[in-house]
């Protein structure tokens, strides 16, 4: 605060300075100095007090933003380390990789009583002095890193690439006590319809971004789709309902369900849109039985199923050529 007077206070006399790259020139000279100061008062204090902090970048969708907020809640709870976030990303980009579709930063909307303490700027930056190459530590247990260091900047790569101690994510997440009062009518009426279906089957298809990044993922066509329903079928010993959650519907509804309709019961969702992806994770976990594409959403809301005899479908399940080379 005294920072952002003094700017102020600078504002109102360079205000009087004729000349426009001078006052520029004076308010960015100024602003670099302010900010090398806060530095140094951050390292100051840590030094006096003997108390650093990690900093955790949380970017990317939802699904992602609970992975990265699991490494850090961990990292606090299991190492006792002052862990703050950086959700920069949001503000540079904040697009799936088609810059197609935002992604905001929902954590703070659906659980609205955790806490995030937010890193600024300099704490950023000093913690980046202090960076994991995710390249380095590809694999690489990470714990006794986290454990000796006064500073460290953690990013997704390096969060994905290596390895520390990890809270389960039913110690960190309740979707039943945040995500379920928010449900609307919609919502709460396939919610209900799920939680009524002996034999309920969420199947996942993820097209639009993974058919442009198509060096990562694979384009999973119908026949993927159609051969992990048969192999739940075999499994189960009653009639599916299949549920399908897609940002394409349009290709299910044209390609997939002729395919099935006569044979099973079935429902597309597609009350939900890119903003609402949440509700879609919800009701995919309490399906009893999931069919994921590649990715993680799918994946992970089967964690977060209690159904005692619940099954996933990956792609790699299916056939060999689907297991992704890392």
């Amino acid at each position: 605060m005294p920072n952002e007077k003094l700017k102020k206070y600078l504002n109102d006399i360079v205000w009087w300075i004729p000349f426009r790259k001078l006052r520029d020139f004076i308010r960015e000279l100024v602003d670099t100095i302010l900010e090398i100061k806060e530095q140094n008062d951050i390292l100051l204090k840590v030094a006096n007090n003997s108390i650093g902090f990690i900093v955790v970048e949380i970017a990317a969708g939802f699904v992602d933003q609970l992975h990265l907020y699991r490494y850090g809640y961990s990292i606090e709870k299991l190492y006792g380390k002052k862990v703050l976030y950086d959700i920069s990303w949001y503000n540079r980009s904040g697009k799936d990789e088609t810059g197609k579709y935002n992604r905001n930063f929902e954590l703070l909307n659906i659980f609205d009583d955790f806490t995030f303490k937010l890193a600024n700027k300099n704490e950023v930056e000093i913690a980046k002095k202090f960076f994991i190459d995710g390249h380095e530590y590809d694999g690489i247990d990470i714990s006794n890193i986290i454990e000796n260091s006064k500073f460290l900047y953690l990013n997704v790569f390096s969060l994905w690439k290596s390895y520390t101690k990890k809270l389960d994510f039913n110690e960190v997440f309740d979707l039943d006590k945040y995500i379920l009062p928010k449900l609307d009518s919609d919502n709460k009426r396939i919610y209900e319809d799920i939680k009524n279906c002996k034999h309920s089957l969420a199947c996942h298809i993820r097209r639009n971004d993974y058919l442009v990044v198509d060096y990562r993922w694979f384009n999973l066509n119908e026949e993927y789709f159609i051969k992990a329903i048969e192999k739940i079928n075999k499994k189960v010993k009653g009639k599916l309902k299949i549920y399908f959650f897609s940002d394409d519907m349009d290709w299910v509804k044209s390609k997939l369900i002729p395919l099935i309709k006569d044979k099973y019961d079935y429902m597309a969702v597609d009350i939900n849109d890119n903003d609402k992806g949440y509700f879609d994770f919800y009701l995919i976990s309490n399906c009893k039985y999931q069919i994921a594409s590649e990715g993680g959403f799918c994946r992970t809301a089967h964690i977060f199923n209690k159904y005692k005899n619940k099954i996933l479908i990956n792609p790699s399940d299916i056939d060999e050529k689907y297991i992704r080379n890392k």
